[in-house]
């Protein structure tokens, strides 16, 4: 993040399903100590927190991007990207690439429609298209949840087979890239 401020997403401990990492009341201490256990046997010298958070992550998908539920109804006049439609952990930059391809996804549509270049049914492709996009977003993100959540092999700290880490940002260079 320039000079020496770095960004780092800490893992905290899993919650029961009616708990909220709110209740639990965590501080920056908690936090920087949860760090310190990750990176045991290396340890961080932390000289200034600028920033931080504790936020539960949650994986959800919108039913639709549009309001027209009905495929025989009214062309859709109401639409949603991004966030708006789908959430997942902040991993990777993922989000941010897959919500611009949704505004560029229904910008150029939009565009084609209202300079009568494409018929108004045009619209009705966004919500079917982005939402299949944003169900293999919410597939990754769980994917990279888990590749970051489990311990390094043996053959890793060998030197002996590629990092998982390297190989899931491979496999994900269609959201990353």
């Amino acid at each position: 993040e320039g000079g020496y401020i770095f960004r780092m997403y800490v893992e905290l401990d899993k919650l029961r399903p009616d708990e909220r990492a709110a209740q639990r009341q965590l501080t920056q201490a908690d936090l920087i100590a949860a760090a310190q256990r990750i990176m045991s046997p290396y340890s961080l010298d932390i000289k200034e927190v600028v920033w931080w958070s504790i936020y539960d992550i949650g994986h959800a998908i919108a039913d639709r991007f549009d309001d027209a539920p009905d495929p025989n109804g009214p062309e859709p006049r109401v639409f949603i990207a991004g966030d708006a439609c789908h959430t997942h952990s902040p991993k990777a930059g993922q989000g941010m690439n897959v919500s611009m391809q949704d505004a560029f996804n229904l910008g150029w549509k939009l565009a084609h429609v209202l300079r009568s270049r494409a018929a108004p049914q045009l619209l009705r492709s966004y919500s079917h298209e982005r939402l299949e996009q944003a169900k293999v977003l919410i597939d990754t993100d769980h994917s990279w949840s888990r590749v970051m959540s489990a311990p390094t092999t043996e053959a890793e700290r060998a030197g002996t087979e590629e990092p998982r880490i390297i190989r899931q940002f491979k496999e994900n260079l269609p959201f990353t890239g």
